[in-house]
């Protein structure tokens, strides 16, 4: 009996950031929109934690464009957003 693994590379990737206020102070509670623009789809949503910060992971390579919205604040929108990679 002979068995073979075939063994596959995946790539993504995840995106990680604080929000904070203009004195620097952590935003808690922000919405955090992740889009792909090429597909004009959100991949992700996230919420900021208690100090403002958040994760999206696991996303395939590529462009993104995050969009940052919380109570008394503008919604702050950064484009061409690249996922920091990882192999796996």
């Amino acid at each position: 009996m002979c068995a073979s693994a075939a063994l596959t590379q995946e790539i993504t990737g995840s995106i990680v950031g604080t929000v904070q206020d203009a004195s620097g102070a952590g935003v808690p509670g922000a919405t955090i929109t992740v889009t792909n623009p090429d597909r004009n789809a959100v991949v992700r949503t996230a919420t900021t934690d208690g100090t403002g910060n958040y994760s999206a992971p696991l996303l395939p390579t590529g462009h993104y464009s995050i969009a940052v919205e919380a109570k008394g604040f503008k919604k702050s929108v950064r484009q061409n957003v690249e996922p920091t990679s990882t192999i796996s």
